[in-house]
């Protein structure tokens, strides 16, 4: 730094800076007023209301004391708001839990429509086959059997399954 500034340059800062160039003191300066001594008084205090500290206390006991100062209430205050947010939270979790719940039951739903869907088009296509072994032929020719005589041999078949009974039955006793 071996540069030295012009006369210009010098001004320029002065004038920046606001000192006077012609009395090298601040330009906005007031001069100076001396202070006179205050005395010594004292501000009186509010009365302060003191805490007795138990050691003996467990910390919940301690903060749950009723204290009547206006930091205390403001603590409890954050500490109501704290609380309910804290429930809030909690219900926000339960409601998230109720959802998601409710989505996987939903799959699962959809999952069980869809299953016994395709357990039913499987079944259907038994039964269609087990159907078209079922069908005669075209060519077979299956004579028809009268009604009259259906009939009458089918009620001859009862009274013989009726005989039947009542002599299983005095076998029994």
């Amino acid at each position: 730094m071996d540069e030295k500034l012009s006369d210009m340059e010098i001004e320029k800062l002065r004038a920046i800076v606001g000192l006077d160039s012609e009395t090298e003191s601040f330009s906005d300066e007031k001069p100076i007023e001396e202070t006179k001594p205050v005395k010594n008084t004292q501000i009186p205090e509010k009365p302060r209301s003191y805490v007795s500290v138990n050691p003996y206390k467990k910390p919940e006991e301690r903060a749950s004391s009723a204290i009547d100062t206006e930091l205390f209430v403001k603590v409890e205050e954050h500490a109501a708001i704290g609380k309910k947010l804290a429930e809030a939270k909690g219900d926000m979790k339960v409601i998230a839990d109720t959802v998601s719940l409710l989505a996987k039951a939903e799959k699962l739903k959809s999952e069980a429509i869809t299953r016994m869907e395709v357990a039913l088009d499987k079944i259907d296509a038994e039964i269609e086959e087990i159907e078209s072994k079922l069908v005669a032929p075209e060519g077979l020719h299956v004579p028809e059997i009268s009604g009259s005589i259906a009939s009458d041999e089918f009620i001859d078949l009862r009274s013989e399954l009726d005989s039947l009974k009542s002599e299983l039955g005095g076998i029994k006793k």
